[in-house]
């Protein structure tokens, strides 16, 4: 979907929300004939400084519904007009009308309705893709998780339940000297998730740290994706309320703390590195960030280079489950980033999208193999131009993909792995 942006002024009579200054430039009546006249596959938004006024699809008087319900003293409009006020509305539902649009656009590409991802279990979990009503983030304090896990329980798969900060040090082992490493799960998953466990196992197997798993795995079950999609970014906010909450009490330095989120937790990670309030945080890692119902979204809510010092990505199934485009400091496409060798062939890429945390645990405990790749701008498309490069050891810029990330420039990177650990590829 392609938006146009219709930058109008309204009456200040009839617009309650928007400033006396609106008026300067048309009429409310001429306003909604804009509106009456613009193409369904338009959103138009009309624009006075940082409100906007957004149209709301005319075949679906449920949003408006849903706005004014959970929104009764809100400066809100849309009973007379097709539109509301966007900063006078709760920020979860107008994510959820953003989610509509991302729904729309996914319908109209022509995707598919069902996906399919890797459970808890190693098997195959299907996602629905359709939604029928708005999802607002709502959670609970058992909805979101926090499990630590220290060199004294790395074979236990819940560890330490963070339930009060003051016994987190002589209960649960936390160590203030030691860095933080914390782990998101995507879509369908739990702390049980292999994407937690096989990385958890690494890095405590290798060396001394506080690791601690996010469980979302409440507001992400299946088989709906779009719910999952829709707490993204209040579960991300959480993360950061909780990262916050080890900085104000001295357990921890934004500096020393790194994220790592495999496919709708990589986004999840970005929001928590763009909500923080006690500084930035060193790392985030992202594992094939989620890529179905994020087209549309803009930097804000995906996880995106700024997040953090440093934002590292490993795209494994890139077009399919994950997301294409670059997005951190340096990404890193294996094998040309949609598929990887050893999974059959599979339009759906579960295999592919589980291949990003299967190679990150690998590089913590084969620190000596060398997964190097050759900088590449055309990526992720080109990728034949890529592997000519990387076969005739040119004189290109080169890069570390893995836990031990080494580059000297920004940028992406194309290299060649095996389907097997410690995935590196002799030629």
């Amino acid at each position: 979907m392609r938006f146009q942006l219709v930058v109008v002024c309204l009456c200040a009579a009839a617009a309650l929300a928007v400033k006396e200054d609106v008026k300067k430039v048309e009429t409310l009546d001429k306003a909604a004939k804009k509106i009456d006249a613009a193409k369904d596959d338009k959103k138009v938004l009309l624009k006075d400084g940082d409100d906007e006024v957004v149209k709301l699809p005319d075949s679906d008087k449920t949003w408006g519904q849903a706005i004014n319900a959970l929104n009764p003293t809100a400066e809100v409009f849309s009973a007379h007009l097709p539109m509301y006020v966007k900063s006078k509305v709760k920020p979860e539902i107008a994510q959820a009308f953003d989610l509509q649009e991302e729904l729309t656009h996914w319908n109209k590409e022509g995707n598919p309705q069902h996906l399919e991802f890797i459970g808890d279990d190693g098997e195959s979990a299907f996602a629905v893709m359709s939604s029928h009503q708005p999802v607002i983030f709502n959670s609970y304090g058992e909805d979101i998780m926090f499990h630590l896990f220290t060199k004294a329980d790395e074979s236990d798969l819940k560890g330490y339940v963070i339930n009060d900060f003051k016994t987190l040090v002589d209960e649960g082992g936390f160590d203030p000297k030691l860095p933080v490493k914390v782990i998101i799960h995507g879509f369908t998953n739990s702390i049980r998730s292999p994407a937690i466990q096989l990385i958890k196992n690494a890095l405590l197997e290798s060396g001394k740290y506080n690791v601690i798993g996010v469980d979302w795995g409440r507001l992400c079950r299946g088989p709906w994706y779009p719910g999952a999609r829709a707490h993204v970014s209040g579960t991300g906010a959480k993360v950061a309320e909780f990262l916050d909450a080890l900085v104000d009490l001295q357990l921890t330095r934004p500096e020393d703390v790194h994220l790592i989120g495999h496919s709708l937790g990589a986004h999840v990670a970005g929001i928590a590195g763009k909500s923080m309030t006690k500084g930035k945080l060193a790392r985030i890692t992202g594992l094939d960030p989620a890529g179905p119902l994020f087209q549309l979204t803009d930097n804000n809510g995906i996880l995106y280079r700024g997040d953090a010092d440093l934002v590292d990505i490993i795209h494994t199934n890139a077009g399919y489950l994950g997301k294409t485009m670059h997005l951190g400091n340096v990404d890193f496409y294996p094998n040309g980033g949609h598929f990887q060798p050893g999974c059959p062939f599979d339009v759906t890429g579960a295999c592919s999208h589980g291949r990003a945390y299967e190679v990150f645990a690998s590089t913590i405990k084969n620190s000596d193999a060398v997964l190097e790749g050759v900088l590449c701008p055309s990526l992720p498309d080109g990728a034949s131009t890529c592997e000519n490069r990387l076969r005739q050891h040119e004189d290109v810029e080169k890069a570390q993909m893995g836990y031990n990330v080494k580059f000297n420039k920004e940028g992406a990177y194309f290299l060649r792995t095996t389907d097997k650990p410690n995935f590196q590829f002799s030629w």
